[in-house]
């Protein structure tokens, strides 16, 4: 699976780009027949009333685009927190499209 890290307002540190593929990589774990490749954008807000920062990850998946996104006021949470919503979305697309072939299978 290829993985694509961008910061934006941020400096990417070996250890931030490390926990980050960690992370993604436990998230995709057992769907690593669907998952081609993983698009992540980590982002600060420079405006200093508004300290949010944000963890977007797309994922382009057998010609779909699974895209999760999360803003905290910590990047390593939002880090977590987007890959625990990346796990749910993709086990879902998984049992959608196992219930689609079993119900043609079914059907014949």
């Amino acid at each position: 699976m290829k993985i694509l890290i961008h910061g934006k307002n941020l400096e990417l540190t070996g250890a931030l780009k490390e926990y980050t593929e960690a992370k993604i990589e436990k998230a995709t774990h057992h769907y690593k027949d669907i998952v081609k490749e993983a698009d992540i954008h980590l982002s600060i807000e420079k405006n200093p009333r508004v300290s949010f920062q944000t963890a977007e990850v797309t994922i382009f998946a057998n010609g779909t685009v699974i895209r999760a996104e999360e803003k905290t006021e910590n990047l390593y949470s939002s880090i977590d927190l987007v890959s625990n919503k990346l796990c749910r979305k993709l086990r879902k697309y998984k049992e959608r499209n196992n219930k689609t072939i079993h119900n043609k299978q079914s059907k014949k």
